[in-house]
């Protein structure tokens, strides 16, 4: 993927989502962007990592057989509901 073109002031965006992925200039990252007691799943053409720094590892494609994923937070299933609830009302008040 090529990197965005440069704003006028020359700075560049920090970040995009596309699908399930945060795209930046030069990593992509499973999900959203990583933050304090998120380690945060980048992914490249050669490896799959988890965290950054002292903390990351790293692992090849070649080296994989399967990836599992525990303790992903979720959404209630109040907050699910409350959320399916106010799109159809929205809908329905042609907001």
């Amino acid at each position: 993927m090529p990197a965005p073109p440069p704003r006028s002031d020359g700075a560049h965006p920090p970040g995009c989502v596309i699908g399930l992925f945060w795209v930046e200039r030069d990593r992509v990252c499973l999900g959203s962007p990583p933050i304090d007691e998120d380690p945060g799943v980048f992914l490249s053409p050669t490896r799959l990592s988890v965290g950054e720094g002292v903390r990351r590892q790293s692992w090849s494609w070649a080296d994989l057989t399967d990836v599992r994923v525990l303790d992903v937070p979720v959404r209630s299933s109040a907050a699910r509901w409350a959320t399916r609830v106010t799109g159809v009302v929205a809908a329905a008040l042609n907001a």
